[in-house]
């Protein structure tokens, strides 16, 4: 066996170290022995001896095969997926005239609606829609000067009430995301705070986004860098009452398509 391409290593407390494949999603904590017998393995190809790691580190992937070629084996994969006659996944462009105009879009005008109310609840539920995703970005004062209408005027007080209707007659879930920069990173307690005061930290699930130097929104120098977005993003999946949890499901996933036109049928208002 050998080595993946796709590992990647932190070390750890007492000598040890915690391992990620990106192409497997497996993750694993090493302890001082198993990480120094792992290390010779990657440094001279020379298997540990213990036959049970070694067979973990092949079934997790972090070992492949001699004859493995994993650059195509993704591939194949992705052909696989976007060949495949199991599912059918469609993208339907409801409309091109967005009612928000957000100082960090990157679309400018080119973004869907943003309507969640009873009515948009009701044909959420008779469509079996499972998901639902909101965007809310801190406090009342951010947010709508963040996030203004078309026409001028905010939106922070509606999504609130239209968030609180959707606990009551939502049948799926509501992620909310929270665009964050320089400008509003101290506000995500706030936000976490209001869920909990409204009733909606159990029904509601808060995540980060991440604003992105796009169409120069970042010219003051607003915008987080990845690594400093991604050491924020893991200090508030931490803080979390179910960290555990929230943190799994942020680690990324391996995937073997994208979204996009090769693997999706979209269509427009216009068909």
């Amino acid at each position: 066996m050998k080595p993946s391409y796709y590992n990647l290593t932190a070390p750890a407390g007492d000598g040890g170290a915690v391992l990620f494949n990106t192409r497997s999603g497996c993750m694993a904590q090493l302890d001082r022995e198993h990480y120094e017998a792992f290390q010779t393995f990657e440094a001279n190809g020379k298997e540990p001896a213990d036959e049970e790691f070694r067979e973990g580190l092949l079934a997790c992937g972090f070992a492949v095969k001699d004859r493995e070629n994993e650059l195509e084996a993704i591939r194949l994969g992705l052909l696989r997926s976007r060949f495949a006659t199991e599912t059918l996944s469609l993208a339907i462009a409801l409309t091109q005239d967005c009612n928000f105009r957000c100082v960090y879009c990157y679309e400018k005008d080119q973004l869907r609606r943003q309507v969640l109310d009873g009515k948009a609840i009701g044909l959420l539920n008779d469509c079996k829609v499972t998901k639902a995703q909101v965007t809310l970005d801190g406090s009342r004062a951010s947010h709508d000067s963040r996030r203004p209408l078309k026409g001028g005027g905010g939106s922070f007080d509606a999504i609130l009430r239209n968030l609180k209707l959707c606990k009551d007659r939502y049948k799926g879930g509501i992620a909310l995301r929270m665009n964050v920069d320089r400008n509003n990173l101290s506000e995500i307690s706030e936000v976490k705070a209001l869920l909990k005061e409204e009733g909606l930290d159990k029904t509601v699930i808060l995540y980060l986004g991440h604003v992105t130097d796009e169409n120069g929104t970042c010219a003051e120098g607003s915008c987080l860098g990845g690594c400093e977005f991604t050491r924020k993003n893991l200090e508030f999946l931490l803080d979390q009452e179910d960290g555990g949890e929230r943190f799994r499901n942020g680690v990324p996933r391996p995937i073997t398509n994208c979204c996009g036109p090769g693997s999706t049928a979209t269509g427009t208002a216009r068909g």
